[in-house]
């Protein structure tokens, strides 16, 4: 993961606990070189991520699909979601983990082969088994070459393990800045939360009932995106959050702050987010993006409005489209926009123009822990990008 000059981490808890006693994320913000990347408020309900034993549901086989009952409400109503599968499932009980959320007419999505994610690995259950995955994300040959050195010293070690029980391994970026020790350390951790989950799983599978079998904590899922060396401060109003952050995260021990009340107003955070978190945001230059969610893609149009920044046309789009881009970067992080985003910029007619836009955005998106892929313009001078869900 590419450095960042100064970032910083503001995590609000609240005062409800879950069964282990851990105090509760309510809100998370990241600031990158003093700009607003990334916040978001918690609730309760269905969370991207977790894993659930699901009665298996009806199948349509015109769809491919089954539809999983993942728990019942207070009223009996069951909750469901979609599940991509060849034949009707075998079982009537499913280990599945959330893909995505519910949205607008669309059921939430699942995957029968649920990941767990460390720093430094995401352990793949109901796989093949006995592979090791190095992240896409690693460049340059030298972390590769470390990658894959570390992913044949988890073969020799949990080889035999991964294979028996069906489980694949996918060594992150960080991976390739630690220790095989560390690295190692994490499979291991992983592999007794995989085999706790199977544990849970099967208990529920055998007493016919359904519900939430693993949720990671939004703490560690936020924090497990960044190495040490890529933070500068992590901001708590809680005493027994930053208790929690030190031990769980010991890499993080000598930056975690303990704050006064009002962390995140004081901070600005609330203030920036309200002016730039509507459909319509404004550029430096007077243009403005205008965002718009469909269920099938994200939408987002440029407009010079009153830009007048430039001596000439050309440099007038060229300008806008520049300060486009690294707004539309920043969104894709402060929104959590995942899936088709189209960008409709103002029209530029030399290809290298469309080339700096582009690099803008690739140097920009760089830090964003989710994998983004930036596919260029379109015959129709539609700029294609898609972002995997995050974390």
């Amino acid at each position: 993961m590419t450095s960042v000059a100064a970032r910083e981490i503001y995590l609000d808890f609240c005062d409800g606990r879950p069964n282990d006693g851990a105090p509760l994320l309510a809100r998370a913000a990241v600031r990158e070189n003093g700009i607003l990347v990334e916040y978001e408020e918690y609730s309760g309900g269905l969370r991207e991520g977790d894993i659930y034993c699901a009665a298996s549901g009806d199948y349509v086989r015109n769809l491919n699909s089954c539809f999983p009952v993942l728990h019942e409400t207070g009223g009996g109503s069951p909750v469901k979601g979609c599940l991509r599968v060849s034949e009707p499932p075998a079982s009537r009980s499913l280990l599945v983990q959330i893909v995505s959320v519910p949205g607008g007419t669309k059921a939430c999505r699942l995957t029968d082969r649920p990941k767990i994610s460390g720093r430094y690995a995401v352990l793949i259950m109901n796989s093949s088994g006995g592979n090791v995955f190095i992240s896409k994300k690693l460049s340059g040959p030298e972390s590769k070459n470390t990658a894959s050195r570390m992913a044949e010293g988890i073969i020799a070690v949990f080889g035999a393990k991964l294979s028996s029980s069906g489980y694949d391994v996918l060594l992150r970026t960080a991976s390739a800045s630690v220790s095989s020790e560390e690295v190692n350390d994490c499979v291991k951790e992983l592999l007794e939360k995989a085999d706790a989950i199977t544990v849970d799983f099967e208990e529920k599978a055998r007493n016919g009932s359904c519900g939430l079998v693993f949720a990671l904590s939004r703490a560690d899922r936020l924090l497990n995106c960044y190495r040490a060396d890529t933070v500068n401060a992590i901001y708590t109003e809680s005493g027994a959050a930053a208790d929690m952050i030190m031990r769980d995260h010991p890499e993080f021990r000598n930056i975690v702050h303990v704050t006064r009340a009002g962390a995140f107003e004081r901070s600005g955070i609330i203030e920036e987010y309200s002016r730039i978190s509507g459909r319509t945001v404004r550029l430096p230059s007077g243009g403005n993006i205008i965002i718009d969610v469909t269920e099938a893609m994200t939408v987002i149009d440029v407009n010079s409005a009153s830009g007048t920044t430039g001596r000439n046309r050309r440099e007038l789009i060229l300008n806008t489209n520049l300060e486009a881009a690294s707004e539309i970067s920043r969104q894709l992080r402060l929104r959590n926009l995942t899936g088709i985003i189209v960008c409709d910029l103002i029209n530029m007619d030399r290809v290298e123009d469309e080339e700096a836009v582009i690099t803008r955005m690739r140097s920009l998106l760089a830090p964003d822990p989710s994998k983004t892929e930036i596919f260029g313009f379109t015959t129709l001078k539609m700029l294609e990008i898609s972002r995997s869900a995050a974390r």
